[in-house]
């Protein structure tokens, strides 16, 4: 009532105008926010980027690098308020290795909502064919995305470096992920109780 100005910014940092009102009646300022998808999704971030840059469709939320839309990871929330989400890609030149001599894909991911979800969760991490073959190149037991597992690791080393001491390590065999590709890039989808470190890898 008695909108006295209106502004448009990014007031949520999702990348999307939002709409801001004051009112000379209450001396009040609501907000409303851009809740349309982002169209212009496209690819996957090309480097290590960490970003908040989240597109809410009201079912996922998918994190993605501003500077190129190129896609990180999605959550689908399942009602679920996770707050504000900002999340971080690792991508290195080659797959790593963990010290019991497993290979890992060279993209990793750390994924953190202000709120960790009550409740289960389905999660996607992103990747390029490229980085595939690099990893089946390195790992004989790998022949498609179907053979690949994750490691969820929980605790204060949560930085993109494997090292899972001082915290509590989740495998997600094969069996539980499915593959597809959205973006144009491939995406593992697990379910997962909680987000934080990522790990693709064979297993």
């Amino acid at each position: 009532n008695n909108a006295l100005g209106v502004a448009l910014e990014d007031v949520d940092n999702d990348g999307k105008v939002d709409a801001a009102v004051t009112s000379s009646s209450t001396g009040t300022v609501g907000v409303f926010r851009n809740m349309s998808p982002v169209s212009t999704l496209s690819g996957i971030a090309a480097s290590t980027v960490t970003t908040t840059s989240v597109c809410d469709n009201g079912t996922w939320k998918t994190i993605y690098d501003a500077g190129s839309n190129g896609v990180l990871a999605s959550i689908k929330y399942n009602g679920n308020n996770l707050g504000s989400v900002s999340g971080s890609v690792y991508v290195e030149a080659q797959p790593g290795t963990v010290s019991n001599g497993q290979r890992y894909l060279a993209r990793h991911f750390v994924i953190t909502p202000t709120v960790q979800p009550p409740t289960a969760v389905q999660v996607r991490l992103y990747f390029t064919d490229a980085e595939l073959l690099a990893l089946k190149a390195v790992d004989p037991l790998i022949q498609d995305a179907g053979d690949l597992s994750i490691t969820k690791y929980v605790g204060p080393n949560e930085d993109g470096i494997y090292n899972i001491s001082s915290g509590t390590v989740i495998l997600i065999p094969s069996s539980a992920i499915t593959t597809g590709i959205e973006h144009g890039v491939n995406y593992l989808e697990f379910t997962a109780n909680g987000i934080s470190e990522f790990w693709i890898h064979s297993g």
